[in-house]
Order: C-alpha cells, then sequence, then structure tokens
C-alpha cells in the first residue's frame, strides 16, 4: 500500500518551499552597528603635520572630510590619511576628521594642539 496521491503532492510541494532538502534555510539577518570614529591620530613632520583617522560600522561605503586643507590625501575602505604643510613651529590648533556612510549618517572625532614641523 502506498501513500495516497494527496499526501505526496504535498510532501513533494513542502520540500520546494523549504529548499528541497526539507529544511527552512534564511540569509544571516543584516544589522547594523554604529558608525564611529576609532582612531585619529595626528604627528608632525618636517614641513607640517600628518593625520590618519580610521572607522567601522554604520552601513555601506564611507566618505571622509576633514577641516584643514590637505597637501596629499589618500582615502581607503575603512579610513583616510592626510599631510598638511604648515609653518615649523607653529600651532594648527585642532583637526577634525568626519565620515559619512552610505546611509547618511555621520561621526567625528578632533585632534587638538597638532604641532607644525619639526622631527618626523
Amino acid at each position: 500500500m502506498g501513500i495516497p496521491h494527496r499526501t505526496r503532492s504535498l510532501r513533494a510541494a513542502a520540500l520546494v518551499v523549504l529548499g528541497g532538502a526539507g529544511m527552512i534555510t534564511s540569509a544571516t539577518p543584516a544589522y547594523a552597528t554604529a558608525l564611529t570614529v576609532t582612531s585619529l591620530s595626528c604627528e608632525s613632520r618636517p614641513v607640517g603635520y600628518a593625520c590618519d583617522g580610521w572607522v567601522s560600522g554604520g552601513t555601506g561605503v564611507y566618505s571622509y572630510a576633514w577641516n584643514r586643507a590637505t597637501r596629499t590625501r589618500s582615502d581607503y575602505a575603512t579610513g583616510s590619511v592626510i599631510t598638511v604643510s604648515c609653518p615649523v613651529g607653529s600651532n594648527s590648533g585642532s583637526v577634525t576628521f568626519t565620515v559619512t556612510d552610505s546611509a547618511g549618517a555621520t561621526a567625528s572625532r578632533t585632534a587638538f594642539a597638532v604641532p607644525c614641523g619639526g622631527n618626523p
């Protein structure tokens, strides 16, 4: 005696709905973590200073902004590095690094009293 036709059809439909192996599968749920500037550091260079800022969390691709005019700038997937020219022995004041993610969230961090010039 076999399985009635209706029962076979329901089992076949269930296997199709459940992914063919009889198990329900789903993607790992996506969740966002807070966008954070994880570090900002600056150091004196012979004709100015260099700063690097690094980030984590947020959503998607990042864009970066600095409050200082830069001589050089390199942006990476999770951070940005700049060099700034300024008179040797002067003080640059503060340097602020801001990141914005693709969802529009922002985070920033400020370094104070960054010295210009001196030994690298």
